[in-house]
């Protein structure tokens, strides 16, 4: 087990001082921070996330339509039956 430095959990030398030290404003701040920061970053990765699936979408389908449509057009032809020349 490993053990902290000596100094950094050294108790406060009297509880009326304790408030005007920085600790427990670090903590409090982070605390009050917490929030704001978490909700940010929550909306960030909803928003990577959507955008990779809109994306992805775009991946799968975009050459599928391509491919389907040089299929069609290589295929189709409306004169085939009459074994004319399509223009």
């Amino acid at each position: 087990m490993s053990r902290a430095a000596p100094g950094r959990l050294r108790p406060a030398a009297s509880l009326v001082r304790l408030p005007l030290s920085a600790a427990p404003w670090l903590a409090a701040g982070y605390l009050a921070s917490y929030p704001l920061v978490g909700g940010a970053l929550f909306a960030v990765a909803t928003a990577a996330f959507v955008g990779g699936v809109v994306l992805s979408q775009f991946t799968v389908t975009l050459p599928l339509i391509i491919g389907s449509v040089w299929v069609i057009a290589r295929t189709w032809c409306p004169c085939r039956p009459c074994s004319a020349v399509c223009p």
